[in-house]
């Protein structure tokens, strides 16, 4: 998004992108954008050594007969103009311009994100659901056909997505995690031993993107009302809650279901964290889900479904099966009913969040990119 002169965004904030420029690189982004007009609840992403290009949507059936081809040209002047590529996959730029970089001739690595088939597939249109399998087979070829990828997984997306034969990988996670502070484990357990009469819940999803499962958490929180016990449940994020909100009041709790749009990031949405009982990670796609980390270093119980790279950091047993939710109301009820599974799992959850610190992941990525933009195999 752009508003008051500046660039905002959740995906690509300067915070991120200082990892390209702190190695001496200008870095150019390309990006479809939104304009405000005013400044909104999200990271700054403009900043020394970055510049942005917004190109029209391509992503639409309509764009084949026109849009595309001109943004094409467009990319391909830019990728002619740099000396690296780097794309995020899935998404129909990434893959035009690993195609572009390709047929140029210029590096490229590809940060695989996502599964391109469980995102259409649970986008929530049918034109998605008949898309799913071609962009599968799009990404899948891409990631075959380039020589360094970068996975935010440790396997899921590896087996989805396997890399050629004489690839370079990584497994690297693209959260920008502060170093663990022991303080806040304490605070945390201070909280699950003297709780407030009413637990709250909490979810961080692009309210915009179906496949989030914001309607599976309302459906649950609706069936744990009924029996008598009284919750509730905030959503942070940008989006419009609209349908969301309709659903809650069909359901009768309208009233216990709250809506806290965007905040800039880093420590409004931690205080946001350390003001709620137990994370939901609903999903029914997800490649490794960075607000699941974001909470679980804020010592938060969490819950999930055991799609895509959830089940790498929750233990198994706060794992619901997404085809059936009726084992997400059993596992919220059986979490706030036991003080110490909620403190176990508080502390498992802040020490696996520890792998995910600035500081390890740094190095890690460091090494990787400085080999890439060193070998320069194409």
């Amino acid at each position: 998004m752009t508003g008051g002169g500046k660039v905002y965004s959740n995906t690509f904030p300067y915070e991120l992108l200082r990892r390209y420029i702190d190695m001496g690189l200008e870095v150019t982004v390309v990006a479809r954008c939104r304009e405000t007009g005013t400044a909104p609840e999200l990271p700054v992403a403009s900043g020394s050594g970055v510049s942005f290009v917004f190109l029209e949507n391509i992503a639409s059936f309509k764009a084949f007969f026109g849009a595309r081809q001109r943004q094409r040209q467009r990319l391909t002047t830019l990728v002619a103009t740099h000396d690296y590529v780097i794309a995020r996959v899935p998404s129909e730029f990434g893959l035009m311009a690993a195609a572009i970089a390709r047929r140029l001739n210029k590096p490229c690595l590809l940060e695989v994100v996502g599964c391109a088939w469980d995102a259409m597939w649970y986008y929530g249109s049918l034109k998605a659901r008949l898309y799913a399998p071609l962009l599968y087979v799009r990404m899948r070829r891409a990631v075959r056909q380039v020589h360094y990828v970068s996975y935010v997984t440790e396997g899921f997306l590896q087996h989805r997505y396997p890399p050629g034969p004489n690839a370079m990988t990584a497994a690297i996670s693209d959260i920008i995690l502060p170093d663990a502070d022991e303080a806040v484990l304490r605070g945390r357990i201070e909280k699950i031993n003297h709780p407030e009469a009413k637990p709250v819940l909490g979810t961080i999803a692009n309210l915009g993107l179906a496949y989030k499962g914001v309607d599976v958490a309302i459906r649950a929180m609706a069936v744990i009302k009924s029996r008598g016990i009284d919750i509730e449940y905030r959503v942070l994020g940008g989006g419009d809650p609209d349908r969301y909100r309709a659903l809650a009041a069909r359901l009768g709790i309208d009233g216990d279901v709250h809506f806290d749009g965007n905040v800039p990031g880093g420590d409004a949405v931690y205080r946001w964290l350390d003001a709620i009982d137990l994370y939901l990670q609903p999903s029914l796609t997800e490649g490794l889900p960075r607000s699941l980390i974001e909470a679980m270093s804020r010592g938060c119980p969490a819950v999930g479904a055991n799609v895509g790279g959830i089940p790498e950091l929750l233990d198994e047993t706060v794992l619901f099966r997404h085809t059936a939710p009726q084992q997400l109301v059993s596992l919220i009820i059986a979490l706030l009913n036991d003080r110490l599974r909620m403190r176990q799992a508080a502390k498992r959850n802040f020490d696996v969040a520890r792998q995910y610190e600035n500081a390890r992941l740094g190095v890690q990525r460091r090494v990787f990119l400085e080999r890439f933009f060193n070998e320069q195999r194409y």
